[in-house]
């Protein structure tokens, strides 16, 4: 059944949302065997996404659009398909969505595209964290990350790390702690309260082009860059429509399938960076997450913990062109 498209406004009933085992459909690009792995694991890594070349291609453009800004694409490529048609066109890439709907279904909303970099040899980190906690999504089962790399992802420049299978179990508690070096907004980190195993810990080792996907309750973290070249991902954050925002008004793209539930404000694919209406729907999306994530958050401090960060990783190539 079909609802209102202006249901975010009018207040009109959508649909019951579906059990998730009833959206998935045979596989078209993962083997039964790799969406069983998911389940029980909460990840998967190494698939392929793009060609090498490509993976170039779009780093080029990101750095392209860093000397353009003057900063680092941390700093503005937050909800960024939404602005700049690179980033479009990565997060929709075919293999990308046809890996997402094998698990959670035909109809696929990006709720976010972001950059995550790395500069070398600094000490940028993220800790221990759980997105479910704070990203006012809710119900979260079908909610998946796709991390794609755009230079090479080792062990020696900050990968992220997976807990294996703690996507199943409850989600535990998280400090905010804003740290100066810490990537995340509060510098959010679990409350352990028992050591972590580390043989269930498994480092996302990629090529520039392969991919991976974790589940939203999966505890992550990442170290920092220990490298000579910096460590660039896309991150992009998939739901099922059915999925509807508990901290506030909020926006998703839709980018595979139907929406009938019209839970978020719709946005559309950039023409062009400098497009008046990509600036509106980009500046609208950003104000609108950054009031839902930081609605109970120390804002002095959350803002300084970002210029600490910013200060320690700023691309070479802007270093450059300031001399």
């Amino acid at each position: 059944a079909s609802c209102c498209p202006f249901v975010a406004l009018c207040g009109c009933q959508p649909p019951a949302a579906p059990n998730m085992s009833d959206l998935r459909v045979t596989p078209k690009t993962l083997t039964e065997k790799q969406v069983h792995k998911f389940d029980d694991d909460g990840f998967l890594i190494g698939l392929p996404a793009i060609s090498a070349e490509e993976a170039r291609q779009f780093r080029a453009e990101l750095e392209a659009a860093e000397a353009d800004r003057g900063e680092s694409s941390n700093a503005f490529l937050l909800e960024g398909h939404t602005r700049w048609p690179f980033m479009h066109k990565l997060a929709t890439s075919p293999a990308i969505l046809d890996a997402v709907e094998d698990l959670i279904g035909p109809n696929l909303l990006i709720w976010d595209a972001q950059a995550f970099v790395k500069e070398p040899r600094t000490p940028s980190f993220v800790s221990w964290h759980q997105d479910t906690n704070y990203w006012g999504l809710d119900p979260d089962d079908g909610i998946v990350t796709a991390w794609v790399a755009l230079s090479d992802v080792t062990a020696a420049n900050g990968p992220m790390e997976f807990l294996r299978g703690s996507h199943l179990e409850p989600v535990r508690p998280q400090e905010d702690t804003y740290e100066g070096t810490n990537m995340l907004s509060r510098g959010q980190e679990i409350v352990w309260e028992k050591p972590i195993d580390p043989n269930e810990v498994h480092q996302v080792i990629l090529a520039p082009g392969q991919f991976s996907l974790h589940h939203v309750r999966l505890a992550h973290k990442s170290g920092p860059n220990q490298g000579s070249d910096r460590r660039i991902g896309i991150a992009i954050r998939f739901m099922p429509p059915h999925v509807r925002p508990v901290l506030g008004q909020d926006c998703a793209m839709l980018v595979r399938g139907e929406d009938p539930y019209g839970h978020f404000l719709s946005e559309v694919a950039p023409k062009a960076a400098d497009d008046p209406e990509a600036v509106r729907q980009y500046e609208r999306t950003r104000r609108m997450k950054a009031e839902n994530y930081m609605q109970d958050a120390d804002q002095k401090r959350g803002e300084e913990r970002a210029r600490a960060v910013a200060e320690v990783n700023v691309p070479a190539h802007l270093r450059a062109a300031k001399l």
